[in-house]
């Protein structure tokens, strides 16, 4: 494969985290993947910047598949789970989001994931999510703590936020 991609393949065993091809290439991958014994699952890894395991996620899909096939696993569909309306936790952290981007539009504000879920991440524009001194001065007038690279808005206090947000969004 060609250089930095974006997709990588996961190789998922019981009881364990699942070890990610980040770093090879397809014939690499192939080699490691026999030397491993009994894996539960092969799928695609979640997009990663720094993956030099495929190039697209087709490519990933791709991948995946083959070994699968190799180890006698069904083949994967891939297809998207549909989505849901809107909930009023989109709605919240839409309102919160578009008060920190009116104070400092660099701001990454997003779902938490995983035992995250109900939480708001916010993150810097400066690598590893780190804050600019401007990002700084929003969290400040937005009332909310910061570490070097991460600010939360956990769900007890997402209501507080919701209000302040409003108020942001009104001047």
């Amino acid at each position: 494969m060609r250089g930095k991609a974006k997709f990588g393949v996961s190789v998922i065993y019981k009881g364990r985290s699942e070890l990610r091809f980040t770093n090879l290439t397809e014939p690499e991958a192939r080699e490691t993947i026999k030397t491993l014994r009994e894996p539960d699952d092969i799928t695609t890894s979640k997009p990663n910047p720094n993956s030099q395991a495929t190039d697209t996620l087709e490519d990933a899909k791709q991948l995946a598949n083959k070994l699968r096939s190799e180890l006698g696993f069904n083949l994967l569909t891939f297809e998207k789970r549909p989505r849901g309306p809107p909930t009023e936790y989109d709605a919240q952290i839409k309102t919160i989001r578009n008060a920190l981007k009116k104070l400092c539009s660099t701001l990454s504000v997003r779902r938490g994931t995983g035992t995250a879920y109900s939480w708001i991440d916010v993150s810097g524009s400066l690598e590893f999510g780190e804050f600019t001194q401007e990002e700084k001065a929003a969290l400040e007038k937005f009332g909310l703590n910061y570490g070097l690279n991460f600010s939360v808005i956990s769900p007890e206090n997402r209501d507080y936020y919701v209000e302040k947000a409003k108020v942001i969004k009104e001047t």
